[in-house]
């Protein structure tokens, strides 16, 4: 071990690492002056397009009434469709053909909004000319900020700091790409093994660790960005340990499989080094802001269901007292998010059992249930009560649904991907219950409607699954028949004996004989 490398560095698996990369690590700092390079990357990108607006404005003698709108829209737009997300490498004709595209799709809005308003429209070469001067105004401005970042980047500024996930010959490709042309502004600070803890070939860089401690990694390393080279973004330890890792202020970079095929990727999205694309994928599908809105909703519509139930609920819970012995709401462990628990509130639907908390039963027998149980089951009138769970912040609206500690154990070491299905809040109805996966139906296929919905959750699909929930209510069933009837089609194909034939090798014999 050389001779500056402390205990420390090991600990933190920095043993082996370039010594800027190891100093940086010992002083607390990162590869740059800022905190987030890759935020101050964007500030001077928007920055330089301010100024190349205001610089139109006064150029084509625009007043503020006129100018001051269509710009503002100009950069909201651009915003929205990521315009301003950092880029490795510079691409001027991609970024002529996003502003192009956005320009045109504004002024037609704009002329559209003034031809309903009654104003007498700007002759068409007018607005040509202005629209073409502003591209020209903000490609300058984009040349001119892109020679900034990439000058400062050489002096050491605004640069991010990366995990290469794989350890083959394109590892060590990207590896070198990026050591050598500073410009890039990205230091490796190690890679990443999927599996056994060793390299296909010599690297520049120490391997730091094995993908499953990738979040880990990350964090120690104090790293903004993942790479995944090729051919690992298909692989299934990678993309558990992957789930695991979308957190603010990580960006994740994917190199397709089918780099070398010449298929066309979206510009704005993906990025280059040493002629592989890089696709960037979002930093998160669970932004922190989004998270927040909603929980604001489940505040909100929990606490006018309390409201407008109220009377339906006072009526179950004197039901239940009248017609069987026991207490009206029964409590029950089950774990939410991040595997802490809480206590599930419902009404009571069966006669009282002193081992529902070690007894898998998905399906209550018609002995187990209670007179009033059987219809608080079919209406779904028995899950009310977690209505305060929801409001209490237990559980959202929309999530996979709890399940009991003994059953998490077990569940987590027996079926694929079921530990991810914490990522998010617990909820009321989810993915998997409104395709009819409740009760008695296969554990794997809950989990992978779970994780699912949680890898691709949105504020708009909790909206769509709240609705298909009360309509599937409403149909009782009806979504759970046709995923019977799917899951039927597809056990009889699985069981079915496979038809080959070569239909290229038929065709040329069929040529050669004539």
């Amino acid at each position: 071990m050389d001779s500056q490398t402390t205990n420390g560095d090991v600990r933190h698996g920095l043993a082996g690492a370039p010594d800027g990369v190891v100093a940086r690590r010992r002083s607390g700092l990162g590869a740059s002056t800022f905190r987030h390079p890759t935020r101050a990357s964007s500030l001077v990108l928007i920055a330089f397009d301010l100024a190349a607006l205001a610089a139109s404005v006064l150029l084509f003698r625009w007043t503020l009434a006129r100018g001051l709108p269509f710009c503002s829209l100009l950069l909201i737009v651009l915003l929205v469709k990521g315009h301003y997300r950092t880029r490795m490498s510079r691409d001027i004709a991609g970024d002529f053909q996003a502003l192009f595209s956005s320009l045109a799709a504004i002024s037609f809005l704009v002329i559209v909004v003034i031809g309903l308003a009654g104003i007498v429209p700007p002759r068409p070469m007018t607005v040509v000319s202005a629209s073409a001067g502003v591209v020209m105004m903000l490609l300058a401005s984009r040349w001119a900020a892109y020679r900034v970042l990439m000058l400062s980047r050489r002096r050491g500024h605004f640069r991010s700091r990366a995990i290469v996930v794989g350890t083959g010959s394109v590892a060590r490709e990207i590896g070198v790409e990026f050591a050598k042309r500073k410009e890039y502004g990205v230091d490796i600070v190690g890679y990443v093994a999927v599996d056994a803890m060793s390299a296909e070939c010599s690297l520049p860089g120490p391997v730091i660790g094995n993908v499953d401690n990738i979040t880990k990694l990350s964090r120690i390393t104090n790293s903004d960005r993942v790479i995944v080279t090729v051919g690992q973004g298909e692989n299934e330890r990678v993309l558990n340990a992957l789930r695991q890792l979308p957190v603010p202020g990580i960006s994740l970079y994917v190199m397709p499989q089918v780099f070398g095929m010449g298929l066309a990727v979206d510009p704005m999205s993906s990025d280059r080094a040493r002629g592989y694309a890089l696709v960037r994928l979002a930093e998160s599908s669970h932004p922190v802001i989004g998270l927040r809105f909603k929980r604001l909703f489940d505040m909100t519509i929990a606490a006018l269901a309390l409201l407008a139930l109220s009377p339906v609920m006072l009526a179950t819970a004197l039901a239940i007292k009248v017609t069987s012995r026991g207490p009206i709401v029964f409590r029950q462990v089950r774990i939410g998010r991040f595997g802490l628990p809480f206590e599930l509130l419902k009404f009571r639907s069966m006669a009282v059992n002193d081992d529902s908390d070690s007894a898998w039963t998905p399906n209550a027998s018609e002995a187990q249930l209670t007179s009033i149980g059987r219809f608080l089951r079919w209406s779904s009138i028995d899950e009310l009560p977690q209505i305060w769970n929801i409001f209490r912040g237990d559980m959202s609206l929309v999530g996979p649904r709890p399940e009991r500690p003994v059953f998490v154990d077990e569940f987590s070491a027996s079926v694929p991907g079921y530990v991810h299905r914490h990522r998010l809040p617990v909820g009321l109805t989810g993915l998997a219950q409104v395709r009819g996966l409740r009760g008695d139906t296969p554990m794997d296929e809950r989990v992978k409607m779970d994780n699912l919905y949680i890898d691709q959750w949105s504020f708009f699909r909790d909206l769509r699954l709240i609705g298909q929930t009360v309509w599937a209510i409403l149909r009782q069933g009806a979504y759970a028949e046709a995923h019977v009837d799917v899951e039927a089609a597809l056990a009889a194909v699985e069981g079915s004996e496979q038809v080959v034939f070569d239909l290229v090798g038929r065709e040329d014999g069929g040529r050669s004989r004539q």
